[in-house]
C-alpha cells in the first residue's frame, strides 16, 4: 500500500542491498533496518518529508550519506547510521534537521571535522561520534548545547593518551585505541558492533519505540535489540 507509514525490519538477519521502490511510499514516517547485515548505499529517493525516524544502525552499509538527508527529510527526529562502514564528511546542512532529538555516528570511517552548524540543533538531546575518524575538536557551538538546551548524551574519541578529538564538554570519551589493543592482546577479532555495545551507560536501541504509534499501519517483523555496556575502562570520564 502507498499509504504505508512504517516499516520496522530490525533484527532479521537480512541481507543484501535496500530494496528498489522503497521510495514508493510517500507516507512512509519510520524506516528500521537496524541490527542486520544489509550492504550497499544509501539511495536519496527514499529520504520523503514525511520521514521521522530513520534507523540502519549495526549494519553493512557503505558510501556518504545523500543529501536528501537534510534537504527533504527536515522533520526527522531519530537518526541512526551507528556501526556502518560510511564515508565521507558530516556536512553542515544537518544543521537544517531542527527537529532531530537522536543523531548517531559512532563506528563509522567519517572523516574530516565536526561542523560548527550542529551547535544550532536545539533539540538534540543525544550524539554520538564515538569510533569515528574525525578529528579537531567538538565546537564550542556544540559545547553550549550542553549548557543551554537538552543535550544530555555528547561521545567522541576524545579519551586516551593522543586522542583523536578534543573535548572539554563530553559526556564519555571514547579510547579506540587502547581498546582494539586490548581486545586483540585477548586473543579476540576486533568487531566494531562489540566495541558499540560496550558504550558505558548507552544503549544501542531500535527506533521501534519512537516509530510505532497507534493507528499506523507497521510491517514489524522482530522485537527490537537492546545492548548493554559491559566494559567501563574502555572509557574515560569527560566534563
Amino acid at each position: 500500500s502507498r499509504d504505508l507509514l512504517s516499516i520496522d525490519l530490525s533484527n532479521n538477519r537480512l541481507t543484501g542491498q535496500l530494496p528498489v521502490g522503497l521510495g514508493d511510499y510517500p507516507a512512509l514516517n519510520s524506516l528500521v533496518l537496524g541490527n542486520n547485515t544489509m550492504i550497499g548505499t544509501l539511495p536519496g529517493d527514499i529520504f520523503s518529508e514525511t520521514m521521522n525516524v530513520f534507523d540502519v544502525g549495526i549494519n553493512s552499509f557503505s558510501g556518504t550519506l545523500p543529501p536528501e538527508l537534510w534537504t527533504v527529510s527536515t522533520s526527522l527526529t531519530f537518526l541512526n547510521f551507528g556501526v556502518n562502514g560510511f564515508t565521507g564528511t558530516i556536512d553542515p546542512g544537518f544543521s537544517n534537521l531542527q527537529q532531530l532529538k537522536t543523531l548517531v555516528f559512532y563506528f563509522n570511517t567519517l572523516s574530516g571535522t565536526v561542523p560548527s552548524e550542529l551547535g544550532l540543533m536545539s533539540r538534540l538531546n543525544t550524539l554520538h561520534f564515538a569510533g569515528t575518524r574525525l578529528i579537531g575538536g567538538i565546537p564550542n557551538e556544540v559545547c553550549q548545547l550542553r549548557l543551554v538546551a537538552s543535550l544530555t548524551t555528547l561521545t567522541s574519541n576524545c579519551g586516551g593518551d593522543n586522542p583523536m578529538i578534543q573535548c572539554s564538554c563530553c559526556t564519555f570519551c571514547f579510547d579506540e585505541q587502547a581498546t582494539t589493543a586490548r581486545t586483540r592482546k585477548a586473543g579476540k577479532r576486533v568487531r566494531r558492533r562489540d566495541l558499540a555495545s560496550e558504550l558505558r551507560g548507552e544503549r544501542i536501541r531500535s527506533a521501534w519505540a519512537t516509530a510505532t504509534h497507534e493507528g499506523q499501519e507497521t510491517v514489524r517483523m522482530n522485537a527490537p535489540i537492546t545492548r548493554t555496556a559491559t566494559s567501563p575502562d574502555m572509557w574515560s570520564e569527560g566534563a
